[in-house]
């Protein structure tokens, strides 16, 4: 009787562990409208400090999987647009307007971000190395 309880038991835990409700919620994926500011820092390999760029900026984000990048786009960032597919905690970015062979100095949103969202703030950080961050603090309208 013993060894018929104890083949018995697993097959019981197996069942009452399926059974427990979960609290797992799934990540907010953004969409809208957001507004903040893009932050390019760079330090040179000669320097310990970093040297910050600023600009206002807007970004929207569609359902549809486009985005747009709008706002002070005359010096710093450029005004693009393009898809993005976002996972758990990245976001690729796919600039339409980006060419790898131009010689603009304006950066884009193009490539991988890690970012956080919690259904009113939206952060996005791409690093290359030690050397360069660009950084996105943005608030949904």
């Amino acid at each position: 009787m013993k060894q018929k309880l104890l083949y018995l038991l697993p097959l019981l835990l197996a069942v009452g562990v399926g059974c427990v409700k979960s609290n797992y919620m799934p990540p907010l994926l953004p969409s809208g409208t957001f507004s903040g500011t893009f932050g390019y820092l760079h330090r040179a390999n000669d320097r310990i400090n970093f040297d910050t760029l600023k600009a206002s900026v807007t970004l929207t984000l569609n359902t549809n999987g486009t985005f747009a990048v709008t706002g002070d786009t005359t010096t710093l960032q450029a005004g693009s647009f393009g898809t993005y597919s976002p996972a758990v905690t990245y976001i690729n970015f796919t600039d339409k307007t980006y060419s790898a062979t131009s010689t603009s100095v304006k950066k884009h949103l193009n490539g991988i971000y890690a970012y956080s969202y919690d259904g009113s703030s939206l952060n996005l950080l791409y690093n290359v190395s030690d050397t360069i961050s660009m950084q996105y603090q943005l608030v949904k309208n």
